[in-house]
């Protein structure tokens, strides 16, 4: 998956998108989520730069799914916090195809109902995370700590 996003960002789309698809048959076999949510995105992307917004908002939406599904099952704060980032991400890209595509007042509603749906996670996922008590931390190494630490940086 990361060599996938590596040649997008290179411009490679052709190597991205074998790649992408490559990924999206191995995790056919296994039950990993957030991969998939990962590998439906940026087939999107990709198809989305290849002018293939019909099926580019399938994988989006495809990609909405699964992270809506994923969204209770995550436990841990750092992969949550780090989750809940990249999933408004999809939003933003459903958004920009729906106003993309016209300007019809079913296109508008659509394009608002993603809007509202991303605040509306985001409100609810703080309020969760502000309402779980601290967990206990068990004997934790030096290097854990300063990782935690590097990261509030």
């Amino acid at each position: 998956m990361s060599l996938g996003r590596i040649l997008f960002r290179t411009g490679d789309i052709a190597g991205s998108a074998r790649e992408c698809e490559g990924a999206l048959g191995v995790l056919e076999k296994l039950d990993s989520p957030i991969l998939l949510y990962q590998a439906q995105f940026l087939r999107g992307q990709i198809l989305e730069l290849s002018g293939k917004t019909d099926e580019a908002y399938q994988c989006y939406q495809e990609a909405r799914s699964v992270a809506e599904s994923l969204r209770s099952s995550l436990q841990r704060d750092e992969l949550t916090i780090g989750f809940m980032r990249s999933r408004l991400e999809v939003y933003s890209r459903l958004v920009q195809l729906c106003l993309n595509r016209d300007s019809s007042a079913g296109s508008l509603a659509e394009a608002l109902s993603y809007v509202e749906a991303a605040k509306s996670r985001t409100l609810q996922d703080l309020t969760l995370a502000a309402a779980q008590p601290n967990r206990p931390v068990a004997k934790e190494h030096e290097t854990d700590r300063r990782a935690r630490f590097e990261r509030r940086i």
